[in-house]
């Protein structure tokens, strides 16, 4: 359930990764609490943050199933490397992208 609290604006939706700005994202800062946690003590199921259903693996094996699927009607035999990245090239961009810029290393587009 989406839980809106008035005081801070900050919309609680159970999944802290979409909830925080990019570099807590890059930088996964937003699992310090766990990291805190099991520095104290085991971890329990109770602790874990609950997984995004855009990110569970029976969504994603689909997702990779229909791509491999589109690749085994074009060739007679498909690569499950060229399968990956067909699949994931948009957030292979993106992350290239990223990494480019926080180093510096993008070509100038004057």
């Amino acid at each position: 359930a989406v839980v809106s609290t008035q005081s801070t604006g900050v919309i609680d939706n159970g999944y802290p990764e979409l909830n925080v700005n990019i570099l807590s994202r890059v930088t996964f800062h937003w699992v310090q609490r766990l990291f805190t946690i099991g520095n104290k003590r085991p971890l329990t199921l109770d602790d874990i943050y609950p997984i995004d259903p855009r990110l569970q693996s029976e969504r994603l094996t689909a997702l990779l199933e229909q791509q491999w699927f589109r690749e085994a009607k074009l060739k007679k035999k498909p690569s499950l490397l060229m399968t990956l990245l067909k699949r994931h090239m948009y957030t292979l961009t993106w992350l290239f992208f990223v990494a480019n810029l926080e180093v510096g290393n993008l070509p100038d587009l004057k």
